[in-house]
C-alpha cells in the first residue's frame, strides 16, 4: 500500500469551477481521458490534439522557468512531477540531455495503457508532452525533439518507456 495525501479541491459553485493548486481544472476520470484520447488517436484530429499537447507542454516549462529560474533538467522533472500529481501516472526521469535533445522516460500507470482493449503504443498524448518539452528545453533551434514509445504497459509491459531523440528540423542550409 502507497501513503496517500489530500490535496483540497476547491469548488467556486457560484461559477461552476473546480480550482486545484491555485489553477481552474476539470474533473475527468482517467479513464474518460484515455477514451477521448483513444477516440482521436489515428484519426483526423490527431496531429490538431497533439500540436495543442506540444504548446501546453511548451508553455508549462517556460513559465515555470519563468518564475523559478530552474534550469532545463529542473524544469523538465517539475513537469513530469506536475503530470503525476494530477494523476497522469509515475514518472521516472531515465535521463535528459537538453543540449542535444535527449531524453528517457518511463511511465508507470498509464491511464491510456489501462483501457480495455488497449494496444501499444497506447500513450499517444505522451509523445507530444514529451516533445513539447523538450523543444522548449533544447537550446539548439535546428533540433525539433521526436518522441518514441518504445514498450508499453498496454502490451504486457511493467512501464510505458519513451525515448526522445533530436530531428534535423531544416535542411534550409
Amino acid at each position: 500500500m502507497t501513503a496517500t495525501s489530500s490535496v483540497p479541491v476547491e469548488l467556486d459553485a457560484s461559477r461552476g469551477e473546480s480550482w486545484l493548486h491555485g489553477s481552474p481544472v476539470l474533473m475527468l476520470s482517467r479513464a474518460e481521458m484515455a477514451r477521448l484520447q483513444g477516440a482521436v488517436a489515428g484519426g483526423p484530429g490527431e496531429a490538431a490534439w497533439q500540436a495543442a499537447a506540444r504548446q501546453a507542454a511548451r508553455e508549462w516549462c517556460r513559465e515555470e522557468a519563468r518564475a523559478t529560474g530552474a534550469d532545463g533538467v529542473t524544469v523538465l522533472t517539475r513537469y513530469l512531477d506536475s503530470l503525476a500529481h494530477r494523476g497522469w501516472g509515475r514518472f521516472e526521469l531515465l535521463y535528459c540531455r537538453p543540449e542535444d535533445c535527449g531524453a528517457g522516460v518511463r511511465v508507470y500507470n498509464s491511464p491510456f495503457a489501462a483501457i480495455p482493449g488497449a494496444r501499444p503504443p497506447a500513450c499517444r498524448t505522451f509523445l507530444a508532452w514529451l516533445e513539447g518539452a523538450m523543444g522548449w528545453a533544447c537550446p539548439d533551434p535546428d533540433y525539433a525533439p521526436v518522441a518514441e514509445e518504445r514498450c508499453c504497459a498496454a502490451g504486457g509491459a511493467e512501464a510505458c518507456e519513451f525515448v526522445i531523440r533530436p530531428s534535423v528540423a531544416s535542411d534550409d542550409d
